[in-house]
């Protein structure tokens, strides 16, 4: 009875331990001051729908935001590596659809559709914006382009702003 007790504390500590792991911390959108300067423009109930990422396969050298409100709220951020490589990420109100493009996994609850020239959609119709991720070269070689799977890895880090 004594070694049935010792066991089950025991268990139910490290079960505390492994889910203690588990509760880390979100991590922060990667922006900068100049996209912090825009974000404080943005109103809160654009905002409360926008996600950003925490993630990219590369370290940006500079950042950019851009926010309109004229037809519908959108938002896009730039992520520049050396002048030549951009990623484009936008956030616009409303919801699209996609045909004809490959079906991807994003979450349970969000599929992402994937464009061959390296552009990955989705639409998050709970809050009701549509995503668009893709990645521009303007150097010369344009060889520089995600992979389906690089962009797949960043549109899923994307978190809340709250």
């Amino acid at each position: 009875m004594i070694r049935a007790a010792c066991i089950t504390i025991f268990a139910s500590i490290m079960l505390f331990l492994v889910s203690c792991q588990n509760d880390q911390p979100a991590k922060e959108p990667l922006t900068n001051e100049k996209v912090k300067q825009v974000l404080h423009t943005i109103p809160d109930h654009f905002k409360k729908k926008m996600r950003l990422p925490t993630h990219l396969p590369f370290k940006p050298t500079n950042m950019e935001a851009h926010y309109s409100s004229l037809h519908k709220h959108s938002y896009q951020q730039d992520y520049v590596q050396n002048t030549d490589h951009v990623v484009y990420f936008t956030i616009t109100v409303g919801t699209s659809t996609f045909n004809n493009l490959e079906k991807i996994k994003l979450s349970s609850e969000i599929d992402a559709f994937y464009e061959k020239k390296g552009i990955l959609y989705w639409n998050d119709k709970k809050n009701g914006v549509h995503f668009l991720l893709s990645t521009v070269d303007h150097s010369k070689q344009k060889q520089y382009k995600l992979t389906k799977e690089q962009l797949v890895k960043i549109a899923a880090s994307a978190v809340s702003l709250e």
